[in-house]
């Protein structure tokens, strides 16, 4: 039987990533994504970093079926890039997936020494790409939302009531946590003050 506080963990997670920034549907003509940065945040590349760590873990959660590919860079020069590949809206053909093994294989490993580039779009491809450096990730992702369109998701009365509660619940938790720290401290203080009064005493 799951207890009460597991459970409360097991809900904010589920919590925090369907719902808060990068909560949103993608369109059907959006095919997939790709990420090119810097792991080191300076130059420019902090907003990049927290997009990839914060707002994609949401926007996979409710498009798992689109490939988000992130290329993170060794160096700390060059730029940060995100390229949006969209279906051709003239394109009457089947739609066509990346079917290029090696490159994708690079592009999921996570970090490269020098980054690999977006790869050039399909036949029935369009891509945009957006400049990232030096950019707030709210920036970004207004940026995104406006590119490809995307809806973004609100929760349901009961769900807008469980995240009520989490904060009710984190608020409490803090709290107790002060409470906590505040005894230890006293109880610290006090236990100098018998130190220092038991040297006093041995040396008088």
């Amino acid at each position: 039987m799951v207890g009460t506080a597991t459970r409360w963990h097991q809900v904010r997670r589920l919590l925090g990533i369907k719902f808060g920034p990068g909560a949103a549907v993608l369109p059907p003509n959006v095919t997939r994504i790709h990420m090119d940065f810097s792991r080191d945040m300076k130059g420019g590349h902090m907003g990049p970093r927290k997009f990839w760590k914060d707002i994609l873990p949401r926007l996979k959660y409710h498009n798992p079926s689109i490939p988000m590919l992130v290329c993170r860079r060794m160096i700390a020069d060059g730029p940060a890039t995100m390229t949006v590949y969209m279906r051709s809206s003239s394109s009457s053909s089947a739609p066509s997936t990346p079917d290029a093994p090696s490159t994708a294989s690079v592009l999921s490993s996570g970090v490269s020494q020098n980054g690999v580039p977006a790869p050039a779009p399909l036949a029935d491809e369009t891509a945009v790409t957006i400049d990232m450096k030096n950019l707030h990730t709210e920036t970004i992702l207004s940026k995104f939302l406006a590119t490809t369109k995307a809806v973004p998701i609100e929760p349901t009365p009961e769900e807008e009531k469980e995240i009520a509660d989490d904060k009710l619940m984190s608020g409490k938790a803090e709290l107790d946590r002060v409470r906590v720290k505040s005894l230890v401290d006293e109880q610290r203080r006090e236990r100098d003050m018998l130190e220092r009064a038991r040297k006093d005493l041995s040396g008088a």
